[in-house]
């Protein structure tokens, strides 16, 4: 049985590093906490992201405190808050990547990283008629089956924009 599950995980790790080849750009992940607020969370997103480190090094992390004017410049008021690129895409994500979430997660950083949105044809023509800027909030429960695929395809479309 334990030799079955190493073979799945180093499966899975195969997997994840095939998606990071993909990866042509860095990939900046800013994570921004606040002590003694939801630090299980706080200590669980840091956790998430070192995973992911661990098969690119295009994944930069930053970590802010809730009080940097770095959280002030991107009105940042929640903790954890994890914003991806933000000079070039506008996409935050409140709270850790836990469980399903993980998926996502990892197919955002392979979007952003390689500024490929993978929209089918028919999203794309979508997208393309969407003028001005959208402020897009996709909430998530951890008993769902079709949130993480919402918010996946809310992360494409802000690449694509």
């Amino acid at each position: 049985m334990a030799e079955l599950e190493e073979a799945q995980m180093q499966q899975v790790q195969r997997e994840i590093q095939g998606l990071f080849r993909g990866v042509t750009r860095d990939i900046p992940i800013f994570l921004f906490t606040q002590a003694g607020v939801n630090d299980v969370f706080c200590d669980a997103a840091r956790q998430a992201i070192r995973f992911f480190r661990q098969f690119t090094d295009r994944i930069v992390l930053r970590e802010f405190n809730l009080d940097h004017q770095s959280a002030r410049d991107w009105n940042v008021t929640r903790s954890p808050t994890l914003i991806f690129d933000p000079e070039n895409y506008h996409i935050r994500w409140l709270g850790t990547p836990l469980g399903e979430e993980g998926r996502i997660f990892l197919e955002a950083l392979v979007l952003v990283g390689s500024r490929e949105s993978n929209l089918g044809a028919e999203s794309l023509q979508v997208v393309k008629r969407i003028s001005g800027q959208r402020d897009l909030k996709v909430f998530v429960s951890a008993s769902c089956p079709y949130c993480p695929q919402q918010a996946l395809n809310a992360v494409r479309a802000a690449v694509e924009r």
